[in-house]
């Protein structure tokens, strides 16, 4: 809810069908689509999916009118409480993904009392926020995959059974 504050309708959230349905305005504008706990685990899902990510252009279908293409600066996230919701590797050009695991360390009081003053002072505070966030100098490089623990487990979910055989004898 916090992003799609401060990006307003730059910011969508879809079903994982409706991000590749024929007619899908929605997207002509989207620079971020939330997708909440889908799986492209089926190797044609997964390919639309890194279609999507890595394509420069989309063609935008309103109902009715005809198709248009755009220039696509979509970013995707998903949110899932799925520990295996997409088919990685461990290919070191494979970049399409980051995958983190966020802690919950609140009591549920904590968390109410939390997430309430962080969306509060986002929401009285937007503008600065999103111009911090613009502002903000990246220091990694985002051309190379952020290697982090839960890509790896991913990563490891996903040996081919042929493959996993052999590395067990090993």
């Amino acid at each position: 809810d916090i992003l799609k504050l401060l990006l307003s309708d730059m910011a969508v959230e879809l079903s994982q069908k409706s991000l590749f349905d024929k007619h899908n305005a929605e997207l002509g504008t989207a620079m971020l689509v939330l997708l909440e706990e889908v799986n492209y685990k089926l190797k044609k899902d997964a390919d639309l999916l890194k279609a999507a990510i890595t394509k420069k252009t989309r063609f935008i279908e309103p109902k009715g009118i005809d198709k248009y293409e755009v220039l696509d600066c979509t970013r995707i996230l998903i949110a899932s409480n799925n520990d295996d919701i997409v088919d990685v590797n461990n290919d070191d050009e494979e970049r399409r993904f980051t995958i983190l695991k966020l802690k919950d360390n609140f009591t549920p009081k904590t968390r109410i009392t939390f997430f309430k003053t962080l969306f509060d002072t986002c929401s009285n505070n937007r503008a600065e926020l999103l111009s911090f966030l613009l502002d903000r100098k990246i220091k990694s490089n985002l051309r190379s995959k952020l290697k982090t623990e839960e890509y790896d487990t991913m990563a490891s979910n996903n040996i081919d059974p042929f493959d996993q055989m052999f590395y067990d004898i090993l």
